[in-house]
């Protein structure tokens, strides 16, 4: 018997049909995910690089020496350079030394890098008016003197730290010259004359009399007995969220502010040179390190930088201290092994490690490894009772120092003066 219509049209779309449509959306669907990831990845790795953005970096020149500010600042900005978690691009303005002296005396709009036509004369006029420059030392190349200022004069702590790392770009320079400021300020050192040749300036100095020579940093005093000469001096401070802890009217981040900061200025008085890192764990985006190296040791600050960046220093996160204190230690020796200032690095900290990549056994085997090639001293400050002692004490000795203890934050003096100069 034959089958026959029921009389109903049939509209159903065929098998093979829905299966090409499901197939064409998954295409679509994974060509728009895979865009999406790629920007995501995009974004993510520039948010590493430079989590805080981009900063413009002022340099000041004076018109004589445009052409070489150009020519640094070029050959800065194509080494992306990244400060803070900033991408540091440098620009130039022109500003006549007169011009840049009343501006910086006055504090109007100063700029924490100087490139002056006259360095003599302009660091003279900065010594006069108790204008203070990050160290003790100008870097010179071309004919240009790049003088960076610290964090005073209205000068915020992004750009001098900007500033700082762009005068130490330039001294890492070919063809530069690291030339004491008293030198350039008394006119003794000819900075039109520069070159690579220091052959002829070593020599006059090896050629001194006996008499003329400055007495050994090192040499007795009137009671026979030695001094030590100027220190290279890196404060590690733990910036955890326990610093935020109240003891008396201010936190404990607040107590320890002023006495780190007179530390630090009374070591340049003397003639040694600072550094500053601090450390908790890593709280921004982007960020893959629990430390900050805010002024390396390298740099030559006198503590007019480092001690402003102390006043301005935060609190938060856990206490990563293995990790931090073996890397700022290893930048302290890698600093110590081609300079003639004894190195020490003081570690101020309330509390026990809370974590990190670095276990206990590994920091103390590698301190003691680097104490071993060179011998740069580990004091460490401990604060209040929440601390592990005995841990303290195996990293101090790791690195030939001592642990000094204060009850709390407001008693800290005494024992921070122990670690920096005893």
């Amino acid at each position: 018997m034959g089958r026959h219509a029921n009389g109903t049209k049939n509209y159903r779309i065929a098998g093979w049909i829905w299966f090409a449509l499901i197939a064409l959306v998954l295409v679509v669907a994974l060509i728009i995910g895979w865009g999406a990831l790629r920007q995501s990845n995009e974004a993510s790795t520039d948010q590493k690089q430079c989590p805080e953005g981009d900063y413009s970096l002022n340099v000041w020149a004076a018109p004589e020496r445009g052409e070489a500010a150009q020519q640094l600042v070029d050959k800065y900005n194509e080494s992306g350079q990244v400060v803070n978690d900033h991408c540091v691009k440098a620009e130039v303005s022109q500003v006549a030394d007169q011009e840049a002296l009343d501006k910086a005396k006055n504090s109007d709009g100063v700029s924490s890098v100087w490139i002056p036509a006259s360095p003599s004369t302009v660091a003279k006029g900065m010594a006069d008016a108790g204008i203070n420059t990050n160290g003790k030392d100008v870097p010179v190349v071309d004919g240009a003197a790049v003088f960076a200022l610290g964090n005073d004069r209205g000068i915020d702590e992004q750009a001098a730290r900007s500033g700082n790392d762009f005068a130490s770009f330039v001294a890492d320079s070919e063809g530069a010259q690291v030339v004491p400021l008293d030198q350039v300020a008394d006119g003794s050192f000819d900075v039109d004359a520069t070159s690579n040749d220091t052959t002829e300036t070593q020599s006059s100095a090896d050629n001194q009399s006996e008499a003329e020579k400055p007495a050994d940093d090192n040499a007795a005093d009137a009671d026979g007995a030695t001094t030590s000469g100027p220190a290279a001096v890196t404060f590690v401070v733990d910036t955890s969220g326990s610093m935020g802890l109240y003891e008396g009217d201010y936190t404990r981040m607040d107590n320890i502010r002023g006495p780190i900061s007179d530390a630090m200025r009374g070591i340049g008085e003397r003639g040694g040179i600072v550094g500053l890192w601090n450390y908790s764990s890593p709280m921004n985006p982007g960020v893959s390190v629990p430390y900050r190296d805010n002024v390396d040791i390298s740099v030559g600050d006198d503590g007019t930088m480092a001690s402003g960046i102390v006043n301005q220093l935060g609190f938060g996160g856990a206490t990563y201290t293995y990790e931090s204190v073996l890397a700022a230690y290893r930048a302290a020796v890698a600093n110590a092994s081609g300079s003639d200032k004894p190195g020490r690095l003081v570690l101020i900290t309330d509390g026990p490690n809370d974590g990190g990549s670095i276990g206990l056994e590994s920091a103390v085997a590698a301190i003691e490894k680097l104490h071993g090639e060179q011998a740069v001293q580990l004091e460490v400050v401990t604060i209040g009772e929440n601390v592990d002692t005995e841990a303290m004490q195996q990293l101090a000795q790791a690195g030939g120092g001592n642990v000094h203890h204060a009850a709390d934050s407001l008693g800290i003096t005494e024992p921070l003066r122990e670690a920096v100069e005893g």
